[in-house]
């Protein structure tokens, strides 16, 4: 009786022993590791969402980007209240029927974020039959409106911006490729006191549009 009680815990320590061995080897499925998902900011979805549906056939996709974001906040600390924006604030007071104001076609501020990002600032041309990875900026001064109001607009502009001038193939030195584009934005607050004392909040948004080429 005695061995037959032995024999029963040996062969239970076994088995415990077998179990542990077990559950080392072959990882809890519980626990599943979840693949990574592209970031993707609140500004960069916003404005995506805002485009168009013939638009979003070729922007495919929003993407945070944390260049984008920097540069703005450097280029908006260095050059905002300066004497350059004057006219462009003047533009934005004096602008009735549309509170908005259009891209800051020139100076200082587009180049800067233009630079930081490596980018072109004129989507003519940039994108037909490239091999490589291209970027476009745009950088816009929005008026009287919150953040959501700000994107929505600069959305439509960029809808008009770029009707006709992503395509989607090339060719470059007799290769062929695919294009996909991506849409990047970032939001930096400023104001300005008009001459009646009262201050009035802005909006720069900056926009990256960015062109990814496969070979086929």
């Amino acid at each position: 009786m005695k061995l037959k009680k032995i024999a029963s815990l040996a062969l239970a320590g076994i088995m415990a022993v077998s179990m542990l061995a077990g559950c080392k080897d072959n990882p809890s499925s519980s626990n599943p590791t979840n693949p990574e998902t592209p970031e993707v900011s609140t500004a960069s979805s916003a404005v995506y969402d805002a485009l168009d549906a013939n638009t979003r056939l070729l922007i495919t996709s929003a993407a945070a980007n944390s260049t984008l974001d920097q540069a703005l906040s450097d280029t908006t600390a260095t050059y905002w209240n300066k004497a350059d924006f004057d006219y462009w604030y003047a533009k934005a007071i004096a602008n009735d029927a549309d509170p908005y104001v259009d891209q800051f076609t020139a100076g200082p501020m587009l180049s800067e974020v233009a630079y930081a990002l490596k980018a072109d600032t004129r989507f003519d041309e940039t994108f037909v039959d490239t091999k490589g990875d291209k970027t476009v900026v745009k950088v816009y001064l929005v008026g009287g409106h919150s953040d959501s109001g700000a994107l929505a607009w600069v959305a439509n502009k960029v809808d008009m911006d770029v009707a006709g001038k992503l395509p989607a193939n090339g060719v470059n030195s007799g290769v062929r490729y695919e294009y996909d584009y991506s849409i990047s934005a970032s939001v930096a607050d400023v104001s300005r006191t008009i001459n009646t004392g009262i201050e009035q909040n802005l909006k720069i948004v900056a926009v990256a549009i960015t062109q990814t080429a496969t070979e086929v």
